[in-house]
């Protein structure tokens, strides 16, 4: 990836620049947040706003502010020089990825997933989970959105993550898009369904070697996949008995001793204790099961 294309995928205001400039998709209001000042420069009479790294992952150093006042709070705590923050509006709705190949400029394969909570929104105890989005009118609008807004960036070969909302107006609202596989717990449930691992793909890419992607579920059911996630605190520590893992359609289970900040708190979005990527036949059985999962675990 040249640098100049690398760099619209890395700072989110370029991206946002690059994406409202082609029209490729709505955006939320944004500006650059180099100094406090700047904060009177979005309408905060439209409501909360969002203050985040221009170069984040993860959700880390991203801060929600319901008035003018609240984030001058949280800009005095931060470092605005060197151009490391954006405003932007927060916008209200279910959060999507779509995670794509793309080779000589053209997307190769998509997979659109849904998220089980805000990515956000993650705290002790708290759940993190997606599940895939099967063929329909919104899988439609989200693969053309993610198509043009993958060519208003210029990506010729890779794999990205893409983010949007779908909005309770039934808008589409671009987030922000990365050049890189996905991450969490994303490409095994990736691999579960269609046979191959996004990750290596963007290995093989990067070593000019042949790839080989999936055209139909791994599974001969055909079926669904997603994941459900646990953050470390909150609680007791509990788990699922591996002797109990067919019934609720766990197919995976990944454990991750080193997470938390060791103080009771979590440090981002993907900071999983305990993940379980689930199959089903069907999206309503997907859902039951992983809440299924959710109950166990708990206790």
């Amino acid at each position: 990836m040249p640098f100049e294309t690398a760099e619209l995928f890395r700072d989110k205001l370029k991206m946002k620049e690059a994406v409202r400039a082609a029209d490729a998709a709505a955006v939320p209001e944004f500006i650059a947040l180099d100094t406090p000042e700047d904060l009177a420069g979005l309408d905060w009479r439209l409501g909360r706003k969002v203050i985040k790294s221009r170069r984040g992952l993860a959700a880390k150093d991203l801060y929600m502010a319901d008035t003018l006042e609240d984030a001058r709070r949280v800009v005095a705590r931060l470092d605005l020089s060197g151009g490391h923050y954006e405003l932007e509006d927060l916008v209200t709705g279910r959060i999507y990825h779509c995670d794509s190949v793309a080779q000589d400029g053209k997307i190769r394969f998509t997979s659109i997933g849904k998220y089980l909570a805000d990515p956000a929104s993650y705290a002790p105890g708290s759940i993190f989970g997606t599940v895939l989005v099967s063929e329909g009118e919104l899988s439609k609008r989200i693969n053309e959105l993610n198509e043009s807004v993958l060519s208003a960036l210029g990506i010729r070969d890779g794999t990205t993550h893409l983010e949007l909302f779908h909005t309770p107006e039934d808008r589409l609202v671009f987030c922000e898009v990365a050049g890189r596989p996905p991450g969490g717990i994303i490409p095994p449930v990736t691999e579960w369904q269609y046979g191959f691992n996004i990750t290596e793909t963007q290995i093989r890419i990067d070593a000019g070697l042949d790839i080989s992607l999936g055209s139909a579920p791994a599974a001969q059911d055909g079926g669904t996949c997603g994941f459900i996630a646990f953050h470390p605190g909150g609680g007791t520590h509990r788990t699922i008995d591996p002797q109990r893992f067919t019934a609720p359609g766990i197919v995976e289970h990944l454990t991750h001793g080193g997470a938390g900040n060791g103080r009771g708190g979590v440090r981002h979005s993907t900071d999983f204790l305990d993940s379980y990527v689930v199959r089903a036949p069907d999206d309503a059985t997907l859902l039951r099961r992983i809440a299924d999962i959710e109950d166990e675990y708990r206790g």
